[in-house]
């Protein structure tokens, strides 16, 4: 069996088709395993990420412990390697294997097969076919009038790098306010001599690290400090606030986000290309009509507060021999950085068969309809998707790749082919009236739709009544792999194990003074 691609999802794909009986074989058209993590992958040197590592882990393969809490890219190539070592799945990559067609041919004994081309025009069969590109692999680079013209520097996000030299000391203008874009920014202060962001519409900011107060009986003020996923990657969030549209669940959400981004939801505080009026919430322009975008950085409030880089809401209206026009206003620039946006690899495949996966290429967020992000319902049960839907983490990719496994291996079968197409055609119908959704499959709407699939799911209900304090810690508590394991009979005891740790870790009081000295780099694991 197949798998294209040799980061993150490949990997854990590969480790389940092994143990599934399968012999796969990685195509990776790289030298290096690890995707956007590879020492040659699309993320900057500096870079960490913007969910604990709780959630950049597998189920059975946590983090060792002192490990930071928000790792480096760096740090998180390291742990795919020993999760690599420790499964021995690198005996499946073959490297330098860049795959330009994946097709069923026409003829009758091969036709339910995978034909695969490569680069090199060798083509192999396959049985079963697993597509694990990833979701950021082609980088979009927008056209603006008279770009041609501009003498300075045009970078993707894809191609920065927190020590290039031709950006030190030059004045830079960063495009965009999505995760990347507000990282970037902050890794260029101190680097470049001024620093722009230039963005459509702004996204709430939210700081990585959340200190809050213990409680108003708490005589030691004491504080808690956690990760910001933990505040949103949890079902009580996600269920009860998040998902809901009523007026009460607004109340909620408008004071969740006003607690953490005080700046920015404050006329008086907020500069007003930023400023976001979570007060308004029935005109058009409301940020809970407008997809409520948020993105998660350490440093960029603080570094806009010390006037160490500027924000302007616009957009190119064209570009100068020496920077570009935004409203009607030239600006100066050495280096124009787009963060804008991403698609994902679909080259290989024809025109019919995209038809069939609902490919839409003018939406970059949600290019892809298949049966829980995972199985196209006309191209047969031998082909699936793993990782690659906006939001997929190593927790929900490790799921589809289980659930994958256990239909080729004849372990389970999908649903009828009617309740799958019934659920893609609303998925359609739902890109269809909100086609810039951030994230059109919340993770763990998802990831537990995912488990359900395949027994995976914990009974939350009967949990409730007979372990309260397991159920606080899987309803309220961070969202984890081993969440997933407590109904396997090998698994459950370490699951435990681990949910109780990493629970108990994040309930842990810090003194006012312990809390002020935690930074993204000494937090740990």
């Amino acid at each position: 069996m197949a798998i294209i691609g040799g980061g993150s999802s490949g990997l854990c794909a590969a480790k389940y088709a092994f143990e599934s009986g399968f012999q796969p074989v990685i195509f990776e058209k790289s030298a290096h395993f690890g995707g956007v993590w590879s020492p040659i992958g699309q993320v900057w040197s500096q870079m960490h990420t913007n969910v604990g590592s709780y959630l950049s882990s597998f189920a059975d393969f946590p983090w060792p412990p002192q490990s930071p809490l928000f790792p480096s890219s760096g740090d998180v190539f390291n742990y795919l390697l020993a999760y690599a070592e420790k499964f021995d799945l690198l005996k499946h990559v073959r490297f330098n294997a860049e795959v330009i067609k994946i097709e069923q041919p026409s003829n009758d004994d091969d036709n339910d097969k995978w034909q695969i081309t490569l680069s090199d025009q060798s083509v192999e069969s396959f049985d079963y076919c697993v597509i694990s590109t990833g979701f950021n692999s082609r980088p979009i680079l927008p056209q603006y009038p008279n770009q041609a013209a501009f003498k300075g520097k045009i970078l993707h996000a894809n191609d920065y790098d927190s020590n290039d030299e031709e950006l030190k000391g030059k004045r830079v203008v960063v495009v965009g306010c999505a995760f990347s874009a507000i990282e970037i920014v902050t890794d260029l202060v101190g680097h470049a001599s001024h620093v722009l962001n230039l963005f459509r519409r702004p996204y709430l900011i939210f700081p990585k690290i959340i200190r809050t107060k213990c409680g108003d009986d708490d005589e030691q003020n004491n504080v808690k400090v956690r990760p910001i996923d933990t505040f949103f990657f949890n079902r009580h969030c996600y269920y009860d606030i998040l998902s809901k549209r009523d007026q009460e669940s607004l109340e909620e959400k408008r004071k969740l986000f006003k607690q953490l981004s005080p700046i920015q939801t404050d006329p008086k505080s907020s500069p007003p290309s930023l400023f976001i009026d979570l007060d308004d919430s029935s005109s058009q322009d409301s940020y809970f009509k407008t997809n409520n975008k948020m993105a998660i950085s350490e440093d960029y409030m603080r570094y806009l507060s010390e006037e160490r880089i500027e924000t302007m809401r616009g957009e190119i209206e064209e570009f100068k021999a020496n920077g570009i026009v935004v409203n009607d206003t030239f600006i100066e620039a050495d280096c124009v950085l787009f963060c804008t946006s991403y698609g994902i690899e679909t080259k290989f495949f024809d025109a019919q068969t995209l038809e069939k996966l609902h490919f839409d290429s003018s939406n970059p967020l949600n290019p892809l309809v298949l049966y829980n992000v995972t199985w196209p319902h006309q191209l047969g049960h031998n082909l699936a998707f793993c990782g690659l839907f906006r939001g997929s983490n190593f927790l929900t990719a490790e799921l589809q790749a289980k659930w994958i496994f256990k239909v080729f291996s004849g372990a389970l079968q999908l649903p009828d082919e009617s309740v799958m197409r019934a659920a893609i055609e609303q998925d359609v119908e739902k890109r269809r009236q909100n086609p810039h959704a951030q994230y059109p499959y919340p993770g763990i709407l998802v990831s537990d739709r995912i488990a359900r699939e395949f027994g995976a799911m914990p009974d939350l209900e009967a949990m409730k009544e007979r372990d309260p304090t397991l159920y606080g810690y899987l309803w309220r508590g961070p969202f984890l792999p081993q969440h997933f394991l407590l109904n396997d009979v090998n698994g459950r005891q370490f699951a435990l194990s681990e949910i109780e740790r990493i629970n108990e870790r994040l309930e842990r009081d810090y003194s006012l003074d312990e809390a002020k000295n935690i930074s993204i780099q000494n937090f740990k694991y």
